[in-house]
């Protein structure tokens, strides 16, 4: 009786892989469509982002703008629609992240277009390479994703960021180890929708140790005063003087 069981289970597991497998494709190309109207007819242009490289944003077409249709050509090496996820950005906003589906042949996926995303620009001083991450959480249909990218001179943006659906956050701002960084959305300033933002060592580190004692759990919270001062000397030694950051 149980191998009678095992064998019956085996089969819907097999059946149920062969499944999945036959309806997942490879292709450079991917369909999208943008909804709901008339939202999705006041988007001018799209970039999509594949497998959370925001270092390579690539340019999608509009193919049909009555019906908010758009298609994206990779122009490179042909993906599996079991494998990746993509993310839109869209000027004024941004999607979450999404795997697509493969249907009659081809690989397709249907974004809301939700919410509004500002542009955000860093500078420090002096300058130097920071990695930054997109912390994209998942909901219904979407899939949880972090987007990374490096920001350089002379001016950093980040675009299309929407603080209602995703936490950005600068990495290796005290050391090259330290990949929980400052969380940007933390910032007061930010909360409290400022346009410009000027940060030196003492204001970063007032800040990191307010996001550890938050609802940041990247880091374990501590605000003892060592380590407020440890924070402070990290970030000296590091020879960050400001970062600026600018709100659009």
């Amino acid at each position: 009786m149980r191998r009678s069981r095992a064998i019956v289970l085996w089969a819907s597991l097999s059946s149920l892989a062969a499944t999945a497998f036959a309806q997942s494709g490879t292709t450079t190309v991917l369909d999208i469509s943008l909804s709901p109207s008339p939202l999705c007819k006041n988007v001018s242009e799209v970039f999509a982002v594949m497998l959370d490289n925001e270092e390579k944003t690539m340019s999608v077409d509009k193919t049909d703008p009555e019906h908010c249709h758009w298609t994206l050509d990779t122009r490179g090496p042909r993906f599996n629609t079991n494998l990746v996820h993509f993310s839109l950005r869209l000027g004024r906003a941004r999607t979450r992240c999404a795997v697509p589906h493969w249907d009659s042949g081809k690989a397709r996926i249907e974004f809301s277009v939700l919410g509004s995303a500002q542009q955000i620009t860093f500078t420090a001083d002096p300058s130097m390479q920071l990695r930054y991450a997109r912390e994209v959480r998942a909901e219904e249909d979407y899939v949880p994703c972090t987007e990374t990218g490096k920001l350089s001179e002379p001016l950093w943006n980040v675009r299309d960021v929407d603080f209602s659906m995703e936490n950005l956050r600068l990495r290796d701002l005290e050391s090259k180890k330290d990949v929980c960084g400052l969380l940007v959305n933390s910032l007061p300033a930010i909360e409290k929708k400022k346009a410009s933002i000027a940060l030196d060592p003492k204001t970063l580190g007032d800040a990191l140790s307010q996001q550890r004692a938050g609802k940041d759990h990247c880091q374990m919270p501590n605000l003892s005063s060592p380590a407020i001062d440890i924070t402070e000397t990290n970030l000296i030694k590091r020879g960050l003087k400001t970062l600026s950051v600018t709100v659009k």
